[in-house]
């Protein structure tokens, strides 16, 4: 439990409610003390409740006797505390970048799964996965001397479409965001490699369909598109001669860029809906970053 709350950024422990009328007995100035007490770990190796309860009462809250009504109130008061930091590092968790780019992506796949299900009675469909991110597509790619020599043209055109009784692909979904410009983390062009995969996704008759980053229309997000006075014109600056000549392509028509985002559930609510032993509530501040956005071309 003590790694866990470690797990939280420091602040969550320093914030407290407006309408908290007492201080809390987990602020991180006291968390830290009791840690470094060993209060803290005793009282979690402890394995009866009743034991455990009168330990906390004597050694956190500070309470050796008292009647029943003082530790009734303190106990529903750290019931509350506990709560509402509960609440406090699920919503820290769950809006990690790291964590909402790894949940929608799974849920695009439960979605894509479902829809298989649902619509393919005769079960002819088959839904493959592979783990590889654009960075690693992109070496691949860039490290081949032509596009027919690369490792990704051998997994999708050599050892299924060329191949005596192989299942060709009717269809390649990339989860992935493209832009026209090099992104930090990046080495290569998007459009480069996005036009080699159009050449094995036209090669193998199979469609390649991801989405468009934001800042492909120079915006952060894409609640700001309607920024944006004219789009066709943008699109004509020097900054896109790459992706005009990508969209000149013959092998182009095998390519599908996908906007904007979907939501990929809806948040959380504190309305009984949930089997959980504890009261949970998403905080959703801002509607770009909390909300758990996916790619739209699981769609």
């Amino acid at each position: 439990m003590a790694d866990a709350v470690k797990f939280v950024s420091a602040d969550v422990f320093t914030q407290t409610a407006a309408s908290d009328q007492h201080e809390s007995a987990f602020t991180q100035p006291v968390y830290t003390r009791l840690e470094r007490s060993g209060v803290l770990a005793r009282f979690l190796r402890e394995t009866d409740p009743l034991t455990a309860i009168l330990y906390w009462l004597e050694h956190v809250a500070g309470i050796r006797a008292s009647g029943t009504q003082a530790v009734s109130a303190m106990l529903c008061r750290a019931i509350a505390d506990i709560d509402r930091l509960i609440n406090l590092q699920l919503n820290d968790i769950i809006h990690h970048a790291q964590l909402q780019q790894l949940e929608a992506s799974w849920r695009g796949v439960l979605y894509l799964t479902e829809q298989t299900e649902r619509h393919d009675r005769e079960q002819k469909i088959k839904v493959k996965l592979l783990s590889l991110s654009w960075l690693e597509l992109s070496k691949d790619i860039t490290r081949a001397i032509d596009f027919d020599q690369s490792d990704f043209f051998k997994l999708i055109y050599d050892n299924e479409f060329d191949m005596p009784g192989g299942e060709p692909f009717g269809v390649l979904i990339g989860d992935y965001q493209i832009s026209h410009q090099i992104r930090p983390g990046q080495l290569v062009n998007d459009l480069d490699t996005l036009k080699e995969v159009a050449r094995t996704a036209a090669a193998a008759f199979a469609p390649f369909i991801c989405s468009a980053h934001p800042s492909l229309f120079g915006v952060d997000h894409f609640s700001e598109l309607g920024l944006v006075a004219d789009i066709g014109s943008q699109f004509k600056q020097p900054e896109y001669v790459k992706w005009r000549a990508l969209r000149a392509m013959e092998d182009a028509r095998f390519l599908g860029v996908v906007l904007p985002q979907i939501l990929m559930r809806s948040p959380y609510k504190d309305d009984g809906s949930r089997s959980e032993s504890f009261v949970f509530k998403e905080a959703l501040a801002h509607a770009e970053n909390d909300y758990l956005w996916g790619n739209a071309a699981f769609a």
